[in-house]
């Protein structure tokens, strides 16, 4: 029992160090040279093989090579069968495990041709029979590349064997398979080639997944190498993965230039700090990445202004960081210039040379004027604050001074008029007046500026140029952009913003969300939510980014990448509030329909787990109706089993949407009788769909739209036929209950997996069922066996005992345990002759029956006479594999026969 023995041999038995009782009974049998090699399995000891010579025999390097591999086949072989059930162990007592293992088990020669093959070997190649495989006229024809035998032959004869080795074969049909190949090249004693032989596993359905895995894996890939924004995945600190956009942010021109670099490397100093704490919260305590405004570090030492979000992926079977980026480094520029714009007018109010002034509408009393308005007039500042332009005599004309209070009463502006004013030291000039109303603290006020006419139309000309390029600029975009003040009234907005909420013709100008949405109805909620969201912004003090979803009148969504940036006052008052919005329904979409199919291979994985773990066909389907029913949102889910003979079809699995609780029971048995037609239509292949408002033509034919769409309330219904098993056709039935559905080509294409899935469960039924039946026959043979009074025994082709029955206990008095793996000489006694022994072995092993009588002894010492019948066991090569021993103790009947022989003797002399 010991784990760790080792092997041992002895090449001069009668030269050994072996205890000498043990010695001689070695010698006694026949055994020159003997070699022992222990069977190990994974934790314990399973045996011993042993080789046995006549003669005195020196074991070569190869040879003892060649027994430890014969040695550790065996312990595979033997752990394989220990392993397998207890129906399988003794089915292997009188069937050969070649005939029912599940791998292909094959012997071919070196040209080509197969010398054995197994029924698992047949069936996996798509042939009817063993006879019709073995037919072949060269096993290259089952390789997809007829080459690749060369090849593999090849190495089998340098290396000797080929272990775990993948390869793409095909069917009769000429479906592709892909099998695991365990093969080594099989040599005689004098090192000559015998034949190949191996083991083939399929393994087809595991190399369409990681098919399918790695073609998820290459959308995945595809979706960010095609985003627009600049996107990247982080791993361990390192870029991992990135797509164009990112090359050009940072300024790389190939991609090897940022895989694999520290992202920190990339971060300006001035951000290194906040991203580097945010990094180190994700990693060691879990926090999610908030969206953060950033400063990145180009290749070329540029810096980048950009606005990051970052969520937890896994990638390539990683757990990382999928970042996307946005550059704002262009809007920072223009938010510094607009700041700086606003900085230069009141740089320029004070330092203008024009002069600038702003008084009080009602009374023209002077607010403030700048030093222009000093230099030009020879007022201070503090001569003229207070006072009124008629108190300073300014205006050389009264009607020139009604004129211009009329025109701002009347039009609100007084706009490139020239007028004459009277100066300090009583010098009249001629200016261009410009004044214009507006509100300061509430009260109206009138800004007025007085210039050289020339500058000034210099000046507007430069202010509507920029103005109109700047209105070109956000026009050409499709993206959506609008600019808001500090109270949420639209300020600007280019022509794809109008257009999305169709407001081309309205004046929006001035106007809050909730003001524009009466000129809009269908997009009242939208308007709505978005003074919601500005809301939200406001109250971040930092930009924002969401989806958000537009309804269109069609019944259609628009999802757009939604930013928002506030802008406040130095103060912190709101100023104003800048919105970006891209359209991303396609992208969505995309991601949606992404979805849905990784929701379905989710719920084919499940189903096809099912098939393998269950052996129960009514834990399967019902499995099967629920993981239908779940997997395409269904409000009930049933399978009928259609027998077209007895003209009924039986519903034993139905699910049902736990949130429908009004959903109507399916009848348990329904017949045929009424509506052949429609069950004709489905088992030959066709499925039916059918809602109220569009019936199918074989609902309409059989008068079952009432009752179906409308007694049991019926929205939307889908059948479809899975398959023919035992006579019955199954039938699946998708049912909606609270709305009419349109199949989509993703469901169909759901339900056609889970047909095929069907195909291959029923395959399984019918090998458990075929099972069942062979354990009941082997388990009636093996009890005929045990309950026999005579003797039955099995032995290997050595002569090694593997089996013997009740009746061989009785009679010889020999536990199974103290024969099992010894030879009959245990019985042997000294009355046969070896003679007898040789003819009885050259008998067998020409294939042959031997019959006789052996004078036996039991375990107790006494003599006993057997009729005994020995024959050899063969497989359907005619090979012999075993020999099987039948014995009868006709002891008795032979002392009767002898003294029937004495009495007649005795009768012939007289006495």
């Amino acid at each position: 029992d010991d784990i760790h023995a080792k092997p041992f041999w002895y090449e001069d038995v009668q030269q050994a160090a072996i205890e000498p009782r043990l010695k001689k009974q070695i010698v006694e049998e026949g055994i020159a040279s003997m070699a022992f090699i222990p069977l190990k399995g994974n934790d314990r000891l399973l045996g011993k093989f042993m080789v046995y010579y006549n003669t005195p025999h020196h074991y070569s390097p190869e040879e003892l090579h060649l027994i430890r591999i014969l040695a550790e086949n065996l312990s595979s072989a033997i752990t394989r069968l220990m392993s397998m059930e207890q129906l399988r162990q003794s089915e292997a007592k009188y069937r050969s495990i070649f005939n029912h293992v599940l791998e292909g088990i094959y012997q071919s020669t070196a040209d080509g041709r197969f010398i054995t093959v197994n029924p698992a070997m047949v069936e996996l190649f798509g042939y009817d029979s063993v006879e019709e495989m073995l037919a072949i006229p060269h096993t290259s024809t089952l390789y997809w590349d007829a080459e690749e035998r060369k090849r593999l032959s090849a190495i089998a004869q340098e290396k000797g064997v080929l272990r775990n080795v993948e390869v793409k074969m095909k069917r009769r049909d000429g479906t592709p398979i892909w099998v695991l190949m365990n093969d080594r090249a099989v040599y005689d004693d004098n090192g000559n080639f015998l034949y190949y032989e191996g083991t083939l596993v399929d393994i087809t359905d595991r190399k369409l997944t990681e098919k399918a895995l790695k073609e998820s894996e290459e959308t995945y890939r595809l979706l960010i190498k095609g985003a627009p924004f600049p996107t990247a995945i982080y791993i361990d600190q390192m870029v991992y993965y990135c797509n164009a956009a990112t090359l050009q942010l940072v300024e790389a021109e190939r991609y090897e230039e940022i895989i694999g670099k520290n992202i920190f490397e990339l971060v300006h100093p001035d951000s290194l700090e906040t991203i580097r704490k945010q990094y180190e919260a994700f990693y060691h305590k879990g926090e999610k990445l908030p969206p953060t405004e950033a400063k990145l570090l180009t290749l070329k030492g540029n810096t980048r202004h950009v606005f990051m979000h970052s969520v937890k992926t896994r990638f390539d079977g990683k757990i990382g960081v999928l970042v996307q980026m946005i550059d704002i480094t262009e809007w920072k520029k223009s938010q510094k210039a607009l700041q700086e714009s606003e900085e230069r007018f009141r740089l320029a109010f004070r330092t203008s040379p024009d002069a600038i002034s702003i008084t009080r509408l009602s009374d023209g009393l002077i607010i403030d004027v700048n030093d222009g308005f000093s230099q030009i007039t020879g007022f201070s500042r503090e001569e003229v604050l207070g006072k009124t332009p008629e108190e300073l005599n300014i205006w050389l004309s009264k009607e020139d001074r009604k004129f211009f209070i009329d025109t701002l009463e009347k039009h609100g502006e007084f706009s490139n008029k020239e007028v004459r004013f009277r100066l300090k030291d009583g010098r009249v000039v001629h200016a261009l007046l410009s004044a214009k109303i507006f509100q300061l603290n509430g009260v109206p006020h009138v800004l007025s500026i007085a210039k050289d006419i020339e500058p000034l139309k210099q000046a507007q000309k430069a202010l509507e140029e920029s103005e109109e390029r700047l209105r070109v600029l956000i026009n050409s975009t499709p993206d959506i952009i609008c600019f808001k003040d500090g109270e949420g009234r639209w300020q600007e907005a280019n022509e794809a913003d109008l257009k999305l909420f169709e407001i081309q013709h309205v004046d929006y100008r001035g106007k809050k969300d909730s003001e524009l949405a009466p000129f809009s109805p269908f997009y009242k909620d939208a308007f709505l939510t978005c003074e919601t969201s500005d809301e939200i912004a406001w109250n971040q003090k930092s930009a924002s980014r969401g989806i958000e979803i537009i309804p269109r009148p069609d019944g259609s969504q628009k999802y757009y990448d939604v930013i928002k940036v506030p802008i406040f006052n130095p103060d912190g008052s709101r100023k104003g509030l800048v919105v970006f919005g891209r359209d991303i329904t396609e992208q969505k979409m995309a991601e949606q329909s992404l979805q849905r199919q990784l929701h379905f291979m989710k719920a084919l994985n499940e189903m096809a787990r099912s098939v393998i773990i269950h052996n129960d066909p009514d834990r399967f389907f019902e499995h099967l109706v629920q993981q239908v029913g779940e997997a395409l949102a269904l409000d009930s889910c049933l399978l009928y089993a259609v027998d077209m003979n007895q003209k009924i079809a039986t519903s034993s699995y139905f699910w049902r949407n736990p949130k429908l609780t009004d959903a109507p029971p399916p009848p348990a048995v329904c017949s045929l009788d009424g509506r052949p037609i429609v069950f004709n239509h489905i088992i030959n292949g066709h499925p039916i769909e059918s809602t109220p408002s569009k019936p199918h033509p074989i609902i309409t034919q059989e008068n079952l739209v009432q009752r179906l769409h409308h007694q049991f309330g019926i929205k939307s219904l889908f059948w479809y036929p899975l398959g023919r098993y035992q006579s019955r056709t199954f039938v699946l039935m998708c049912h909606h209950f609270s709305r009419e559905h349109t199949w989509e080509s993703t469901e169909l294409n759901f339900i056609k997996a889970i047909a095929q899935l069907m195909e291959i469960a029923f395959m399984k039924m019918q090998f458990i069922e075929q099972i069942r039946q062979n354990a009941n026959e082997i388990k009636q043979l093996a009890l005929l066996v045990e309950q026999a009074k005579e003797i039955f025994a099995v032995t290997d082709l050595e002569g090694h005992i593997e089996y013997v029955n009740r009746a061989f206990e009785e009679i010889t008095g020999y536990k199974a345990s103290e024969v099992i793996g010894k030879t009959f000489r245990v019985l042997r006694s000294a009355k046969e002759p070896e003679e007898t022994f040789k003819h009885m072995w050259d008998t067998l092993m020409k294939g042959k029956e031997w019959r006789g009588r052996i004078v036996n002894r039991r375990k107790n010492g006494e003599l006993f006479v057997e009729d005994a019948v020995i024959f050899p066991i063969k497989n359907e090569q005619n090979q012999i594999i075993k020999f099987c021993k039948i014995g009868r103790d006709i002891s008795r009947e032979v002392q009767l026969e002898e003294r029937l022989r004495q009495s007649q003797k005795m009768e012939a002399i007289g006495t």
